[in-house]
């Protein structure tokens, strides 16, 4: 995903034994941005009865920072999933070469 053109939002759905029983692409932006309402991002992980999902998504300008809204985005999902009994794993944030990891830096 880091040499891609447009933002491109992803969902991996996970089992109770971390085994990826699903991958969905959620949206395709811009180059600067990508839209998708919260509940978007956890329909295919309750479909198949996921325990958790890691949210993936790409900055095309290759700085993996996360922006204000990727932050508030992050923090309505995780809402969203521990009122609903599924883990927010992750939400990582491809650059070139560089990545963020929300869960890495403690934020989740």
């Amino acid at each position: 995903m880091q040499d891609e053109t447009k933002e491109k939002l992803v969902a991996v759905s996970f089992d109770a034994r971390d085994k990826i029983i699903s991958y969905e692409v959620i949206g395709i932006g811009s180059v600067d941005s990508v839209h998708a309402r919260p509940f978007e991002c956890l329909r295919g992980a309750i479909v198949v009865n996921a325990s958790g999902i890691v949210l993936v998504h790409n900055h095309p300008s290759g700085d993996p920072t996360p922006s204000p809204d990727d932050r508030k985005f992050t923090k309505e999902i995780r809402e969203l999933t521990e009122k609903g009994g599924m883990d927010l794993l992750d939400h990582v944030i491809i650059g070139h070469g560089r990545y963020y990891s929300f869960a890495e830096k403690g934020l989740l």
